[in-house]
């Protein structure tokens, strides 16, 4: 799976799936500014129990470490 998007800032990304560890998944992905800066990125989506609800935490490479740049949650709704 290979995913794409842009911004509004003039900034883009691409990403490819990274893999599955039980109910974990981790998307590894490399975001573009624009000013032609390239920092790495990874979401990590990691599901409940019957797969109902999950939570996500998604992180950027910049300055020598990982930051967390977005987190979030969805339930399943019927």
């Amino acid at each position: 799976h290979i995913f794409s998007g842009f911004d509004s800032s003039g900034g883009h990304w691409i990403g490819t799936s990274g893999g599955w560890d039980g109910k974990s998944f981790t998307g590894n992905w490399r975001e573009t500014t624009s000013d032609s800066k390239v920092r790495p990125g990874r979401c990590t989506f990691n599901f409940s129990s019957g797969f109902t609800s999950l939570t996500v935490e998604c992180q950027l490479f910049t300055k020598g470490k990982w930051w967390v740049c977005r987190k979030g949650k969805a339930t399943k709704i019927e």
